[in-house]
């Protein structure tokens, strides 16, 4: 190839940012494959041959060191000198029984049905909605998909928000002091693992959790759930229970402005005079990099029509919905707490 219509050969050379596009591609496959064939948890904490691996996963050897010795040069996974395998800090993170384990978020990521919806971002970056029924026209939406469709992707999907939730959950209770409120109504908590959390370390609080009722039937049967009251519904309607506090985390990304407008009308309308709203969410920064966050952004645009929003977008969001935010409080995870009053 020719470069004498460059200046020099440096400027023939793609950036990192952009000779990275193939690296990502491939890592993120990778990764998902292994995560999908449960090597991580093989391996556990022992040292195998790629044989043995092999056999274990019903794949074939020569293919599968060849991908392990990719992720190895990203040390995800360690190929020793005798050609043994074993985890790494960062593999162990691919395990489905260590505390923030992202294996089910990484085999959702990776998944047919998403990669589907993904495919037609495009769609969404010219129309500022959903590609979520571009991607499957017959479904009303996700959520009828994994009902109707997809129970398997649904069931991937569900663990995937528990384990994501559950590794940030730590950050958010002890991030605030709740110890000034006498009660607290978690709302579209899940499991309650949150407000269990929150339990343990003010064990005084009357503690509510408010989801659909068959979350509720479900989380009832836990035996460490007895430390909990409940209150089953649905937040675009109403929400009857009265508390000090509500907390809503890592909610409001999924609904666009307009549902979100709702959820916290609704809110405002069970807070008492003097109560408080505490939103649990990513902030998005334009003047930081924040890749993770602004990666989760695009995931929301295409796949619900929704976003990871600014605090400005925030403010103004919450200023409908008759609050006044006063504070925002960092945690040691990607989520801020997100302190507003009614006015």
């Amino acid at each position: 190839m020719s470069l004498t219509n460059t200046k020099n050969v440096e400027t023939a050379i793609a950036p990192p940012a952009i000779k990275g596009f193939l690296p990502q591609l491939i890592l993120s496959k990778a990764l998902n494959i292994v995560s999908e064939l449960g090597i991580a948890d093989l391996l556990a904490d022992k040292k195998l041959t790629v044989t043995e691996l092999a056999q274990a996963s019903d794949t074939d050897a020569k293919s599968l060191f060849r991908l392990l010795r990719l992720l190895a040069s990203h040390e995800i996974f360690e190929v020793h000198p005798d050609e043994k395998i074993s985890n790494t800090a960062n593999s162990q993170f691919l395990r489905s029984d260590v505390p923030g384990s992202q294996r089910n978020f990484i085999r959702m990521m990776g998944s047919n049905w998403m990669w589907h919806i993904l495919n037609q971002m495009d769609n969404s970056i010219k129309t500022g909605k959903s590609a979520f029924n571009k991607a499957f026209p017959d479904a009303l939406n996700l959520f009828q998909y994994f009902k109707e469709v997809n129970p398997a992707g649904g069931k991937i999907f569900s663990q995937s928000m528990s384990s994501m939730s559950a590794s940030l959950d730590a950050t958010v209770a002890t991030s605030y002091d709740y110890s000034v409120f006498r009660s607290l109504l978690d709302i579209g908590g899940a499991e309650g693992n949150l407000l269990k959390e929150i339990k343990s370390i003010n064990p005084e609080i009357n503690a509510t959790l408010f989801e659909l009722p068959h979350v509720i039937e479900q989380v009832k049967q836990a035996p460490s759930a007895k430390v909990l009251s409940f209150e089953a519904g649905n937040f675009f309607e109403e929400i009857k229970t009265q508390a000090d506090a509500i907390l809503i985390k890592y909610v409001l990304h999924n609904w666009n402005d307009q549902d979100s407008l709702q959820i916290l009308q609704n809110c405002r309308k069970a807070l008492p005079a003097g109560g408080k709203l505490l939103i649990a969410e990513m902030l998005i920064d334009n003047n930081k990099p924040q890749v993770f966050e602004k990666s989760m952004d695009m995931v929301m645009l295409t796949l619900l029509n929704s976003a990871e929003r600014t605090e400005a977008e925030f403010r103004s969001l919450l200023a409908s919905a008759g609050f006044e935010l006063t504070r925002v409080i960092p945690t040691k995870s990607p989520l801020f707490i997100i302190e507003a009053i009614p006015v």
